[in-house]
């Protein structure tokens, strides 16, 4: 009797193991294909959302986005605190980022948020962050963007807007007209493998 039942658990627990293995995994978060998932690196630009007359803001970003919903990258904005062209609340050097994503809505959806670090530089204004030193962490930034898989003829793309808060170590958010808080949109392609360079 007791064999019995051992072995109809075990027929009760290959059957449900079956029928789980046969339920198609959202594209955003599939393991078994790349192809069809967000995880991977990606390589493209985000466009900040500028007042009418003013030049564009455009900058480069490389994203790693890992599996178990981690999200970590760097871009072309990370080292701006010398740059005229940028907001004063934008004069900061930045850390790498470090976040979380997760898939809404649609499969094919993703929303993210990630943080850096915000480091004085020598053209950072003291009147909104306080510095006492170039280096000095004087802050962080808080990211938040939905970002959408394409698979086009020439790849995966993820596009989609994108907003941000600068804040202060006191916690303090730094105001939109001193450019610590604004939007945009993001486009990224998924940097595939390539074979070797000829020398």
């Amino acid at each position: 009797m007791q064999r019995q039942s051992r072995r109809f658990a075990s027929v009760i627990t290959l059957a449900l193991l079956a029928a789980l293995a046969a339920m198609p995994a959202p594209r955003a978060i599939a393991d078994d294909d790349q192809d069809e998932s967000v995880v991977g690196t990606w390589i493209g630009a985000a466009r900040f959302d500028t007042p009418p007359g003013t030049p564009p803001l455009v900058e480069a970003e490389l994203a790693s986005i890992h599996r178990a919903g981690i999200l970590t990258g760097t871009s072309g904005i990370d080292h701006s605190s010398q740059n005229p062209f940028v907001p004063p609340g934008l004069v900061v050097e930045l850390s790498d980022y470090f976040g979380s994503w997760a898939p809404i809505g649609d499969f094919d959806q993703i929303a993210v948020t990630f943080k850096r670090l915000v480091f004085a530089g020598p053209g950072t204004p003291s009147a909104i962050y306080h510095q006492l030193f170039p280096g000095e962490n004087v802050g962080t930034a808080s990211i938040q963007a939905v970002v959408t898989l394409q698979h086009t003829k020439s790849g995966d793309v993820l596009k989609g807007p994108f907003t941000f808060q600068l804040t202060t170590l006191d916690g303090q958010p730094v105001p939109a007209e001193m450019g610590g808080t604004g939007s945009g949109t993001v486009s990224l392609s998924r940097v595939a493998i390539e074979p070797l360079a000829t020398p």
